[in-house]
């Protein structure tokens, strides 16, 4: 959602997808844990409506295949992906609109290919 005083909210969606143009993360372990890199690539927004018909926002996210694939089958790597991309989107949006979204978390995967 993105919320400005005196005008209504806006709904964004973010498309999480997956390439085979996209690099694939990678990741550096250490006595603390794992650190990874993930590359992305996301699109700018571009007008959709939401269920109800109501005008909303639309970016695609778009990671490797590889890193897509491991978020499926693991779920603390799906939270990190799902972080990773809600980032991206918010520091997009502000890029482009000036204007910092409040992020409400209702994700849900597709296996959509970009």
């Amino acid at each position: 959602m993105v919320r400005q005083e005196g005008e209504p909210e806006t709904k964004l969606f973010v498309n999480i997808c997956y390439s085979s143009k996209i690099i694939q993360g990678t990741c550096t372990k250490s006595a603390k844990g794992e650190s990874w890199h993930i590359p992305y690539s996301i699109s700018k927004p571009r007008p959709c409506k939401d269920q109800k018909g109501n005008d909303a926002e639309l970016f695609d996210w778009v990671c490797s295949d590889e890193t897509y694939r491991k978020a499926e089958t693991h779920q603390r790597f799906k939270t990190l992906l799902t972080n990773c991309a809600l980032d991206g989107v918010e520091k997009q949006y502000q890029a482009v609109k000036h204007v910092t979204p409040t992020i409400e978390k209702d994700v849900v995967f597709l296996k959509r290919a970009f």
